[in-house]
């Protein structure tokens, strides 16, 4: 919902992200991975690529995404090799 509703009302979108993880927490309900990345670790926020997240393919050492929280200015890098193999056995790209 966060996702939908933040291009138009960015307090309501961080409420509702907010709310989201809340809830997981209280119910001990696991965030699915899609949507993990989508929280600062740090300021704990919610993130939306290109207005207050920046997102980054880097292959220096290893191949990884890097989300860079532009509230509080954590870095976070995600290897997506296991993603690339998955897609070379599959046959796709």
């Amino acid at each position: 919902m966060a996702d939908y509703v933040y291009p138009q009302e960015p307090e309501l979108a961080m409420k509702y992200g907010e709310l989201a993880r809340r809830l997981t927490l209280r119910t001990r309900v696991e965030i699915p991975k899609e949507w993990k990345w989508r929280y600062c670790r740090r300021c704990k926020s919610f993130l939306y690529p290109g207005i207050n997240a920046k997102v980054r393919v880097r292959e220096k050492r290893f191949p990884h995404l890097v989300i860079r929280c532009e509230i509080c200015g954590s870095i976070r890098r995600m290897p997506y090799i296991k993603e690339k193999k998955l897609r070379r056995v599959a046959g796709i790209g």
